[in-house]
């Protein structure tokens, strides 16, 4: 119980502090980010499928609304509790509930989907994408990128635009 909470709570901390150590955590994950891109799309079913400890759908859609109206800011767990209308604490359990992943994580796999539809507009520089997506940097993003696709942003374009 407590000493779990705790344990999320300091490496979401170090996390947090150290923007550059999050893309470790890419490699596993992305399955989770179907399913819960999949209880997304289809609202019906996310009421269904969503544990008993979960955020409400409606709560989920509007901390995803929040995070995509802007993914170039940064977020913070008591923004993201604030809007799903929960404490910070509840909000880190029944995110993890609903997702299937860590708030940062899942933030972070928003970015990189953005990231991948602005790559398929040949005007947008990496650099900008980077900022637009809230990378510090294109280097960070192109090594984020990389390791959750295998391609690096600019292989990721050629295959897409060809």
């Amino acid at each position: 119980g407590s000493e779990d909470l705790q344990h999320s709570l300091s490496m979401l901390c170090r996390e947090a502090r150290n923007a550059d150590s999050l893309y470790g955590l890419f490699a596993e994950g992305w399955a989770m980010q179907a399913l819960a891109l999949l209880a997304r799309i289809d609202g019906s079913q996310a009421a269904t499928v969503r544990p008993s400890g979960g955020l409400a759908p409606s709560s989920f859609r509007r901390i995803v609304d929040y995070i995509e109206a802007d993914l170039s800011r940064p977020f913070t767990i008591e923004d993201l509790a604030r809007v799903a209308g929960v404490s910070p604490r509840h909000f880190i359990r029944a995110f993890r509930e609903s997702s299937g992943q860590t708030p940062l994580r899942f933030v972070y796999s928003l970015r990189l989907e953005r990231a991948k539809e602005f790559l398929l507009d040949p005007r947008r520089t990496a650099t900008e994408i980077a900022l637009d997506c809230g990378f510090s940097h294109a280097q960070h993003f192109s090594t984020a990128f990389k390791q959750a696709t295998g391609m690096t942003p600019s292989e990721f374009r050629r295959a897409a635009t060809h």
